[in-house]
């Protein structure tokens, strides 16, 4: 645990903590968790940013991050991105609904102004809009990068035995 603090750049502590949360909850939500942000978070941000229009990921991705990472729910914002052309209201009831965060804890949504010379198809699909889904803790956000790197370079801790688990991609 040692060579995981000093790569992240976090006290030891930090480190048993959360691995307390990765045995006791599996290594496939682990895994899970880790992949979809690996594919859909934020790479530059200082904060775990997951952004999808996609209800089903997003729900999956929260799954994670109160099983696996045992978050403060009081440090969740969502961002809400949509048009103008969407009822705002009814689309920030769907995410607090579905992702089961009070509106209180959303920020004041980007309302994307119709352009009818730069109408994108992509537009289309996002009937729910869009949100980032953020977390503001620096010591899980390198957590999940470290995750991240493990799975790259096809080996893991397995969170139930203790072995270490290797194969490639």
């Amino acid at each position: 645990m040692e060579k995981i603090a000093d790569a992240l750049g976090v006290e030891l502590d930090a480190v048993c903590y959360f691995m307390r949360f990765m045995r006791k909850n599996g290594l496939k939500r682990r895994l899970i968790g880790a992949v979809l942000y690996w594919a859909e978070g934020g790479k530059r941000s200082k904060v775990v940013d997951f952004t999808n229009s996609e209800p089903e990921m997003c729900q999956l991705f929260m799954k994670f991050l109160r099983e696996v990472c045992g978050i403060n729910e009081s440090k969740l914002r969502v961002y809400l991105y949509c048009h103008e052309n969407q009822d705002v209201d009814q689309l920030m009831r769907f995410w607090s609904n579905g992702l089961r965060i009070p509106r209180s804890q959303f920020t004041k949504p980007y309302i994307r102004k119709r352009d009818v010379l730069t109408t994108n198809p992509r537009d289309e699909r996002m009937h729910y809009g869009l949100v980032h889904i953020r977390y503001g803790d620096l010591k899980l956000l390198n957590l999940i990068k470290y995750w991240i790197q493990e799975i790259t370079k096809g080996r893991y801790r397995s969170g139930q035995t203790g072995q270490t688990v290797k194969g490639s991609l």
